[in-house]
């Protein structure tokens, strides 16, 4: 799961047809799984 929070996020930002249809980014809260 590690490996997917920093990898992801890092993926989005080097899509630039993908980045353009993100609002925003940010670390889930815990009753949705987040830390």
């Amino acid at each position: 799961m590690n490996v997917l929070k920093h990898s992801v996020p890092e993926f989005i930002k080097n899509d630039e047809d993908l980045f353009e249809k993100i609002s925003r980014m940010s670390t889930a809260d815990l009753k949705d799984g987040g830390e």
